[in-house]
């Protein structure tokens, strides 16, 4: 399977690396970076809002003096091919990124 940048996956019953402590649930899984020929980083994006409504805005968010830093993506907002978009407001937890070898996802 060819992954680049920016490609968007929907996966069904995505299992979680500390299984059993979360149940596993669909997920989208954005590719974000190709780190070389095998290994790329993802992000898992939540629809959850963890941040104060007072600063919730679209684009990039920082709390430097918490060290977190998110992109919120707005519901309905396209932002793939054929008109995708988030049914929700989903959010990018930089902090959650994490790096696989590209044959991990087949």
């Amino acid at each position: 399977m060819q992954i680049n940048e920016g490609d968007i996956f929907y996966i069904i019953d995505f299992e979680f690396k500390n299984k059993g402590a979360v149940a596993k649930k669909n997920k989208y899984l954005i590719a974000l970076l190709t780190v070389d020929e095998t290994s790329l980083l993802f992000s898992l994006p939540t629809s959850q809002q963890y941040i104060s409504p007072a600063r919730d805005q679209e684009g990039c968010i920082d709390y430097p003096d918490m060290g977190i830093s998110l992109y919120k993506f707005p519901a309905g907002k396209v932002i793939g091919i054929d008109g995708f978009n988030f049914e929700k407001d989903t959010y990018i937890i930089y902090r959650q990124i994490f790096e696989s070898h590209a044959f991990e996802l087949d």
